[in-house]
């Protein structure tokens, strides 16, 4: 740029910032980023910092890129390699329903929507079984949580299913900051669940 600030040249600084930042270089350099960004993600379940909607992003953007700049890619071609960077195993159904249905393997918006419900509904059957799991008596010691075993007439112990919202423990930071009307509630929830 110093070279044409002692021309004053604006018009052909102008040509030389285009054909520096959009000129044959920085078009291989574009399309070189969007095939690694294609390649490189993987999806292996949900995470913290990587969500389904994340991996999608990154494939949208790097298919923008390339056409952007003439590469032309076939929606299946989209499709596969959404599909070839998906690890997660719960995701196996619904990426075989993709490539045994013509209208999916042929549209990737169609297919990231499939793939979006199959993971989203799988998540839920995860969650929904996780707190089954957590409602039944496993056995061990003293029946689960932490020993306490079978109490109250084979009642149950602390929690009893949810059915008394006081029976919860609590530490003594937690009790302290009660209300003097909540701790009543407490005291006659306990004594109720106790009969």
């Amino acid at each position: 740029m110093r070279n044409f600030n002692s021309k004053r040249n604006g018009h052909a600084a102008w040509l030389a910032l285009i054909n520096h930042y959009e000129g044959d270089a920085q078009k291989d350099h574009v399309k070189d980023q969007a095939y690694t960004n294609i390649l490189t993600p993987k999806y292996h379940g949900e995470k913290k910092k990587f969500i389904f909607e994340t991996y999608v992003t990154i494939l949208q953007e790097a298919y923008e890129d390339l056409e952007q700049y003439g590469e032309v890619i076939s929606e299946e071609k989209h499709v596969r390699d959404l599909l070839t960077g998906i690890k997660d195993p719960t995701a196996n159904a619904a990426k075989q329903a993709i490539f045994a249905t013509p209208n999916l393997r042929s549209n990737f918006n169609n297919a990231v929507t499939h793939l979006a419900t199959s993971l989203q509904l799988n998540l839920a059957l995860q969650d929904t079984r996780n707190i089954g799991a957590a409602n039944t008596d496993r056995g061990g010691r003293g029946g689960g949580r932490g020993g306490r075993g079978r109490q109250n007439n084979g009642r149950g112990g602390r929690g009893c299913g949810g059915r008394n919202i006081y029976l919860g423990s609590y530490t003594p930071e937690q009790w302290k900051k009660f209300s003097a009307e909540h701790r009543r509630k407490v005291h006659e929830g306990r004594q109720k669940s106790a009969k």
